[in-house]
């Protein structure tokens, strides 16, 4: 499992500690840079964009032609939805971001 930013910065085997740093970045990035996913071993991406809004994508053992993409309102869902990813209950994760 690996964490990588649009600003390339990039953690193997991500701990909260590194999502809270990526989230960070996120924060005060431009819309150009604003964005980083965590990829698993299975292909399963779960990636977040800041552009007016944030955008959440989650593509499910690497087929983006059947990605959910969900707009947030609110990072601290998002931090949510992150830690779920990093726990590897990918169907509980699936479920949550649909009922979004």
């Amino acid at each position: 499992m690996y964490l990588e930013s649009a600003n390339a910065s990039s953690f193997e085997n991500p701990t909260l500690q590194d999502l809270d740093l990526a989230l960070e970045e996120l924060k005060q990035s431009d819309e150009e840079h604003g964005a980083f996913w965590i990829v698993d071993e299975d292909e399963n991406v779960l990636e977040i964009h800041k552009d007016k809004k944030l955008k959440l994508f989650f593509i499910l053992a690497g087929d983006s032609e059947n990605q959910i993409v969900k707009q947030l309102n609110d990072i601290n869902k998002a931090k949510l939805l992150f830690i779920e990813f990093l726990t590897r209950n990918i169907e509980r994760l699936r479920n949550d971001i649909e009922s979004l």
